[in-house]
């Protein structure tokens, strides 16, 4: 396979939904890599955190496209391997990470097509044809647009939410959804980040009741090993970890802290090689696996997932927006039934992309922050 060409596409692909969100714009942030090889074209995405979209395709196009354009690739993963030996001392996570994996992502989509298998084919094959998935939800500072969201999860065929709802309105709108849906959906509790160990268990003691799936990133900062030990062994609520994780060692570190389940994501951990790494250290330590992926209406990286978790079924439940993705750029992806949805069966991801339709989606380059954690703005503030 040879690479002739590797270009970044910046969208702005805003969350649009029937239930109105706090985080419309702020999710419009999307960075694509496309690369062209002499036979096929592969797609791949680096989820951008924080905003800051230029400095990843500052990292993309003034050292990787030089380092592998008009290379010819034999083995993906070694090419990783020279990415990663080239960007060490930039530091390896965060947005070094981030810009290899969406590389690794475009070359991978690139090789299976060229073998024309999809990526599941080339990892060991499909052990199943259908993947459990979970909606994750954006935040809403309206506990009724809330609920409207909640019906709308269930009926468009999920059987597992996952909430990022303001601090002070977590457990307020979780009494709301038992009060209206029952059991009828499970819920997964996400706090980004937010508690120290002492009002982490506080947290924790009040949210059992309700029977969590997990609650997920309790503590500040998230990647406080010790302190997670602490908080994982003074509660029965399953506590899941590692969106913000870079490294097989920091998953490990997770793992023995007690983590019940761990969530790597794709684009963040350096790609597929890593990605598959983690899940052998997972499954060697029996802990469950609920990979990470964005809440925007992007279907790049969630059709890879969906591809490893074709061929790895230890990955328990695969992230999925509750908006629907654009069928003006992404086609092929089955909708939820029963909470789960059905391999995409074609090439490389399985999904096809038309890049046309990417025209109605231009970049606006502005400030956006997920107002996250403690970050959330005061009700009633401008």
């Amino acid at each position: 396979m040879k690479v002739e060409k590797l270009t970044t596409k910046q969208l702005s692909i805003p969350y649009i939904d029937e239930s109105k969100s706090d985080w419309t714009d702020q999710l419009g942030v999307q960075l694509y890599i496309k690369c062209d090889t002499d036979k096929v074209t592969g797609w791949g995405e680096t989820l951008v955190g924080g905003g800051v979209v230029n400095s990843y395709r500052s990292v993309i196009e003034n050292l990787i496209m030089k380092l592998i354009s008009g290379e010819t690739v034999q083995d993906v993963n070694v090419v990783t391997e020279k990415l990663e030996k080239s960007l060490f001392t930039a530091g390896l996570c965060g947005i070094a990470n981030s810009a290899i994996s969406g590389v690794d992502m475009a070359l991978w989509d690139a090789h299976a097509k060229e073998n024309a298998k999809p990526i599941s084919d080339m990892i060991g094959g499909a052990k199943r044809g259908r993947i459990p998935v979970h909606a994750t939800l954006p935040r809403y500072s309206s506990i009724d647009q809330l609920l409207i969201a909640v019906r709308n999860s269930i009926n468009r065929g999920f059987t597992l939410i996952k909430l990022h709802q303001p601090p002070g309105m977590t457990i307020d709108s979780v009494r709301e959804i038992r009060k209206k849906f029952g059991k009828e959906v499970g819920l997964a509790i996400d706090l980004n980040a937010l508690y120290d160990v002492a009002r982490g268990r506080e947290f924790l003691r009040n949210i059992r009741r309700y029977e969590p799936e997990w609650v997920e990133e309790p503590l500040w900062p998230p990647n406080d090993y010790d302190s997670l030990g602490l908080l994982t062994k003074n509660t029965d609520v399953p506590i899941a970890v590692g969106e913000n994780e870079y490294s097989v060692y920091g998953f490990k570190r997770i793992i023995e802290a007690g983590t019940s389940v761990i969530q790597p994501d794709i684009s963040r951990v350096g790609g597929l090689r890593h990605f598959l790494e983690i899940i052998e250290l997972a499954k060697s330590f029996k802990v469950n696996i609920a990979p990470h992926l964005g809440i925007h209406r992007s279907a790049i990286s969630f059709a890879v997932t969906l591809q490893v978790a074709a061929a790895r079924p230890e990955i328990t439940t695969v992230e999925h927006c509750l908006a629907t993705y654009p069928s003006d750029i992404f086609t092929g992806l089955g909708k939820a039934v029963n909470g789960e949805v059905d391999l995409p069966r074609g090439d490389g991801l399985g999904i096809q992309i038309n890049e046309n339709g990417f025209k109605g989606y231009k970049y606006h380059d502005r400030f956006r922050l997920l107002e996250f954690s403690d970050l959330q703005k005061p009700r009633g503030a401008a």
